[in-house]
């Protein structure tokens, strides 16, 4: 069940239960019927009290206390035995719910472009995958035990004791009422601070976790005070909010104590005649007072739940946005991906972020076993286009073609085609089999083999202890020459026609960086598109793209461009005086 599809149009929690409904329609019956027979169980007990009180105590009858007793006894096993069940059911499918309420999530991120995860910070993704989640996980625990509960006992409640003491019947409906009257005002001041509390427990999340991955910039520019000053401000703000809602929480309990005294004050002080009298029993007394205290308990139960509903509301809507937000990335209905791509056409694309072109209007070209390099100043837009050729980012104009069937290509479509070696490496925890064959685990030693020799990190898995070494997070116990050469054998292992590397080499010294480049387009026979700030890189390309501003400047060959395109005389004059 696609849960992304069902959520689109409605919005809160609704939107996220309704499919998860539809799907477990067994165990909620099961956990109907179970608390029906817990809330009957429950309701039969303060009755049967009143009677061993009248019936039997006293009239000093034992036999009809001791048969009383034992009926009471049974009730109560029953209703344990219940309850218990239900509870478990209760858990069990709130478990579920929850795991495949994150599984939608944790998908929907994966298969997001960076546009769509751009209004995204990574704590916050962090929250909504798990705090939020389960926010709505303890609310739907609770919901499936107080709401099916707490009308049975409400309304058995009333009915009973109306049985029991008609003339007192007012009494349990005014206090009813004023319970709902306080369930209302605590939902209406909690809500706007939940959403408030939520926003800023993403903020602590993102900077905490900016804090960490960047200590040490963060202490080679000195700047630990200013680090600690914003964490201390965005925790005195989430602080801020915590304490307002806890004071709604905390001045909840004394208002409920309230009516509940006050309540059972007025049932003795009304009723005193009655009994004086004989028109009201000790034991009709007694269960009345147990079944106002049964309306109390079932109002305080709602409370509790009204008290869950406000930010597991907030927490719905937050992951609605997440799941609204990605995941758009697969190929549309009625466009068929191409069995074969040998090779890519860019025309024309452009692409940005917010409403901002990144780039705009930029066309060229790559065949298999070609070698296409993008050069360009800082801020050009070269990773941006690397992003988008590579299926991370969809053009906002201009299409991506793949030859030689002449269909377009959407973001699923070029990652089939497309490997690609990010700026950054990242390598998997475990060892570096999983590590270089992680798209498919079960691919043999040999194809993994072959792609560490094309990147020339045959001497790295070597030296580590072969392919059983161990790889720590993020690949932290390999230096950055390393990682990108162990990343771009990650590439390659994949089999696809095409590689985009981005600036991915660039710890790596020239000569390696030409060999892999090399035995990459005559060895594998890929097409490769390559970022680089080496022009001994660029002179070996079939064809160089210059980017400037996000703007197509030049393309063409090496000699060519030397001649007609200034951008790239710039470059080429900056990077010979440098060497010289």
């Amino acid at each position: 069940m696609d849960l992304r599809a069902t959520v689109r149009t409605p919005r809160g929690v609704t939107a996220i239960l309704s499919p998860f409904v539809r799907g477990h329609l067994w165990p909620l019956i099961a956990i109907v019927v179970l608390q029906t027979a817990a809330a009957a169980a429950v309701l039969a007990l303060p009755t049967l009290n009143a009677r061993v009180i009248d019936d039997g105590l006293l009239h000093a009858d034992l036999g009809a206390t001791a048969q009383l007793a034992i009926v009471m006894l049974v009730v109560t096993i029953v209703h344990l035995l219940v309850s218990a069940l239900s509870s478990l059911v209760s858990s069990r499918t709130a478990a579920e719910f929850s795991a495949g309420l994150r599984e939608k999530v944790v998908d929907s991120v994966a298969t997001a472009t960076t546009g769509e995860l751009a209004r995204f910070t990574p704590g916050t993704i962090l929250t909504r995958a798990t705090g939020d989640v389960q926010q709505l996980q303890t609310m739907l625990q609770m919901s499936l035990t107080t709401i099916i509960t707490a009308p049975i006992m409400l309304v058995g409640a009333v009915v009973i004791s109306v049985t029991q003491h008609s003339r007192l019947a007012w009494l349990i409906a005014a206090t009813a009422c004023a319970l709902v009257i306080v369930v209302f005002l605590f939902a209406a001041a909690t809500v706007p601070e939940s959403r408030r509390m939520q926003r800023r427990t993403d903020r602590v999340t993102s900077i905490l976790r900016e804090q960490v991955s960047g200590f040490r910039p963060i202490r080679m520019f000195l700047r630990e005070d200013h680090e600690s000053s914003r964490f201390r401000s965005a925790n005195e703000a989430l602080v801020d909010s915590s304490w307002r809602v806890s004071r709604y929480m905390v001045g909840l309990p004394p208002i409920l104590a309230l009516i509940t005294n006050g309540a059972t004050l007025l049932v003795l002080w009304l009723s005193a005649d009655d009994v004086v009298d004989g028109a009201l029993s000790i034991g009709g007394l007694l269960a009345f007072i147990a079944y106002l205290t049964y309306v109390l308990s079932t109002a305080s139960s709602a409370i509790l739940l009204v008290m869950v509903v406000p930010p597991a509301q907030v927490s719905a809507r937050r992951i609605i946005e997440v799941l609204d937000a990605t995941g758009r990335c697969a190929s549309r209905p009625g466009e068929p991906a191409p069995t074969r791509v040998d090779q890519l056409r860019i025309a024309d694309v452009s692409c940005g972020f917010s409403d901002a072109a990144v780039i705009s209007g930029v066309s060229f070209e790559v065949a298999r076993g070609e070698l296409v390099a993008v050069v360009g100043s800082t801020g050009a837009g070269k990773s941006t286009l690397m992003r988008m050729l590579a299926g991370l980012l969809e053009p906002d104009a201009g299409t991506i073609v793949g030859e030689p069937s002449g269909l377009q290509l959407t973001a699923a479509a070029r990652r089939d085609s497309v490997s690609f070696v990010p700026q950054t490496p990242y390598l998997t925890e475990g060892t570096l089999r999983e590590a270089i064959t992680l798209d498919a685990p079960d691919r043999d030693d040999d194809a993994a083999l072959r792609a560490i020799d094309v990147a020339q990190a045959g001497d790295v898995v070597t030296d580590a202890g072969g392919l059983d070494a161990a790889v720590a997070p993020g690949g932290a116990n390999f230096s950055g020459g390393q990682r990108q050469r162990l990343s771009l054998a990650r590439a390659l292992a994949t089999g696809r026609p095409f590689v985009i590397i981005d600036d991915a080499l660039a710890a790596v010294d020239g000569d390696t960086e030409r060999e892999i480049l090399d035995t990459l387009r005559e060895e594998t026979g890929r097409g490769a598109v390559i970022v680089t700030q080496r022009m001994s890189v660029a002179a070996r390309a079939d064809r160089i793209v210059v980017l400037e501003r996000g703007a197509l400047v030049g393309y063409g060959t090496f000699d060519d461009l030397l001649r007609t395109c200034t951008e790239f005389q710039q470059l080429f004059m900056s990077q010979r005086a440098m060497s010289e």
